[in-house]
């Protein structure tokens, strides 16, 4: 069992892994037309130069515990959310299954980088408009991550 930083938890996560790893691991549909500025797999979802299909990775909820006071271990029920933006309900779908298929297929990368019994536990629309030109989709992944302060957090 790998431990992760608490001062990096979400960069491991969220950009290293979850993000670096969908960005790397789908293909951009709009590849050939994308502008430079846009970007298929972010963080956050642009200020500007928003071209889809979009993909967001972001935090949902953690939650943390000690579960032995002996140790400066703690044990995190980390959520994260991968918001997917797309101009037609077959592209939204076609990227959907893509995720799903890399979270699946990467379950051993998750767990190396210390994403513990990773789960998609929630699929849903999240296109609330009947009339919506861009169509949404929401899934969570939940794991266990195990945080301990580095060498440097322990003699401060």
């Amino acid at each position: 069992m790998g431990t992760i930083e608490p001062s990096v938890l979400s960069t491991a996560v969220i950009r290293d892994l979850l993000r670096d790893g969908i960005r790397t691991g789908i293909d951009d549909p709009a590849s050939a037309k994308r502008p430079t500025e846009s970007q298929f797999v972010a963080t956050t979802y642009p200020d500007r130069s928003v071209y889809y299909p979009l993909i967001v990775v972001g935090e949902v909820s953690d939650r943390s515990y000690r579960p032995d006071i002996r140790a400066e271990v703690w044990k995190h029920t980390y959520a994260a959310q991968i918001m997917i933006h797309a101009k037609s309900m077959t592209q939204l779908y076609q990227l959907r299954d893509g995720v799903r298929a890399w979270i699946e297929n990467n379950i051993r990368t998750l767990e190396q980088a210390g994403y513990m019994d990773a789960t998609v536990s929630s699929s849903s629309s999240a296109t609330w408009d009947a009339a919506a030109t861009i169509y949404r989709w929401r899934l969570v992944v939940t794991g266990t991550v195990w945080t301990a302060p580095g060498e440097e957090e322990e003699s401060e």
